[in-house]
């Protein structure tokens, strides 16, 4: 209606416009509902029908007794023949097409006499409507236009038109409901926050697991769900009996893959070294490493298998929702299914005892007690949950070490470790080789502001290394520029916020300044302490001297015995 003269009917090309998404009952209340939210206005007077083909009006006779139950029903000529046979108390209404007989639609509109038209066109005709002007139109077209112009609803389509006649007498504008989304659906989101399991079954669940209890319950919990669900593991250097877990879910009739992201992890950890990425100086983010980890791993491998929704079986944490973060940053058509999240499994599973009762009543082993068990373990190192100092798994206290010092030889090439004490290794044997080195001579050892204990000889062993070679290889410009990256990194790892683009390219520069990072660093260790003995860079330093020079001519360090003088 903003456009004068204007066709008012649909073509392909508008089609896809000005739709209206509602929820109700039925169709004929979702119906309504549509065109009440495009200001249709509801009739109370009279409806003109109009059809160009006898047989759209000969359909409509009993769609048009349910509208004489409320309204008047006026007719033109050709519908009028067919409403009347069919038995309609209808009358009969003109067009200008039919000269000056009375009384003429467009005169019924501008009285105000109707408020609804039903004008059903001869599609076959559409391509000449295309190209007619208004001295050429027919007459159809000025029913449905002066219709528009006077504000008078419309209905072009006799489909629609059916519809609208069903719900037109099955509600009032009184009897529509606004009401909360569940309530128009009962049988599938009947208490959608405490029934997220039917939902579910429609799906294919990838279920992210560990060892503890929590990964346990909640296999089990979705499998006496009935869901076609798999279980994921991730490998990633934890020290773990993988065998062991796999065995024992399997006997629980659970579907488990292990997924080894050992090298993965092995490269990230070499990533964080080379960026010296830690947080209040020297503890490192071991926790943060490996949910990157496992966020980039193991979110591809579910969907590799047609997995269509994730879950995490982590306890009620922010890990969950970085779990979250990868799915949709990686898989955004993929679901995502935050278990402690819903308020069903939050009721049934209120304590740990809870837990326990339901796992053992299922014939699967517990983990051993939180006592004894790490909140993070992997290739990175050890996080303990405010624990104390008396049974750590990777390093010793600097008390318990040798008296005796040990000599260590690391091999670097562009900021990797490739030779531990003259031995080739590849990056996940040089992060077990440092574990083992390290943790026996008490390195990596630190205490949170909350009192957690961590433990990451091996990163603290070859972050101690690769400092000493990038002092030697690096010139001052470069060292301030790998400590603004430092900052960066260590701030987003620890924000969760490692997989970012500014994040990565940070790292790329990193890895960047690292090439230069090629030699030899020889250190002893002893009670906690690694002690500076010797450098060999490969090459020469990649800086150059900002002295000016004064002379004409500046030899090179090379000879001309190949120049013909």
């Amino acid at each position: 209606n903003r456009l004068s003269g204007a066709d008012p009917i649909l073509g392909v090309e508008m089609h896809s416009t000005g739709e209206v998404g509602v929820f109700g009952r039925d169709v004929h209340e979702v119906l309504l509902k549509a065109m009440l939210c495009q200001n249709f206005k509801y009739p109370s007077k009279a409806v003109v029908i109009h059809t160009e083909k006898a047989s759209d009006a000969a359909a409509f006779v009993p769609y048009a007794k349910l509208l004489a139950q409320k309204l008047k029903i006026f007719a033109a000529p050709v519908a009028y023949a067919e409403l009347k046979k069919g038995g309609v108390d209808v009358s009969i209404a003109y067009t200008r097409a039919d000269g000056d007989q009375s009384p003429q639609i467009e005169k019924m509109y501008e009285l105000r006499e109707v408020d609804l038209v039903i004008q059903v066109r001869d599609k076959t005709r559409d391509f000449y409507l295309r190209r007619c002007t208004q001295e050429t139109a027919p007459a159809d077209y000025f029913v449905r236009r002066v219709a528009v112009d006077y504000g008078v609803a419309l209905i072009t389509e006799l489909e629609i038109a059916k519809l609208f006649s069903e719900a037109f007498v099955k509600y009032t504008p009184a009897d529509i409901e606004i009401e909360e989304f569940k309530s128009y659906v009962p049988k599938i989101y009947h208490k959608l926050e405490n029934n997220n399991c039917t939902l579910l079954r429609r799906h294919k669940v990838g279920l992210c697991v560990g060892e503890s209890l929590d990964s346990r319950v909640l296999a089990l919990r979705l499998r006496d769900e009935q869901l076609n669900l798999v279980c994921f593991h991730a490998d990633i250097g934890q020290r773990s009996n993988v065998k062991q877990l796999h065995e024992q879910f399997i006997a629980a009739n659970l579907k488990l893959e292990v997924v080894d992201l050992r090298d993965k992890m092995a490269e990230c950890c070499f990533d964080i070294i080379m960026a010296h990425a830690v947080y209040d100086n020297p503890l490192w983010q071991i926790s943060n490493i490996e949910r990157h980890v496992i966020g980039n791993g193991v979110v591809p491998a579910m969907r590799a298998r047609k997995i269509t929704v994730c879950a995490q079986a982590s306890a009620r944490t922010k890990k969950e929702t970085r779990f979250e973060k990868y799915v949709k940053t990686l898989f955004p058509e993929m679901g995502v299914y935050t278990p402690w999240r819903d308020a069903r499994m939050r009721e049934d599973f209120p304590t740990d005892a809870d837990k326990v009762a339901y796992v053992r009543a299922r014939g699967m082993e517990t983990t051993p007690t939180a006592a004894n068990v790490p909140a993070c373990i992997n290739l990175a190192g050890v996080a303990w949950a405010g624990r104390q100092t008396n049974s750590l798994r990777l390093a010793k206290l600097p008390r318990d070490c040798s008296n005796d010092p040990e000599f260590v030889s690391l091999t670097f090439a562009a900021g990797r470790c490739t030779q531990v004490n003259g031995a080739n290794v590849s990056s996940l044997q040089a992060m077990n080789l440092a574990n083992d080195i390290g943790g026996r001579n008490g390195l990596g050892l630190g205490r949170t502001s909350d009192g957690d204990v961590l433990e990451a000889p091996g990163l603290a062993l070859l972050a101690a290394a690769l400092k000493i070679l990038y002092e030697d290889v690096l010139d001052r410009q470069s060292l301030d520029m790998l400590r603004t990256y430092t900052s960066h990194i260590s701030n987003q790892l620890a924000a969760g916020m490692y997989a970012d683009i500014s994040t990565q390219s940070a790292v790329a520069a990193v890895r960047f300044l690292a090439k230069a990072a090629t030699g030899i660093v020889t250190l002893e260790l002893h009670k906690g302490s690694a002690i500076f003995l010797k450098s060999e860079p490969a090459g020469r330093p990649h800086h150059v001297d900002p002295v000016e020079y004064d002379d004409v001519f500046l030899p090179g360090n090379g000879s001309f015995s190949d120049v013909e003088w």
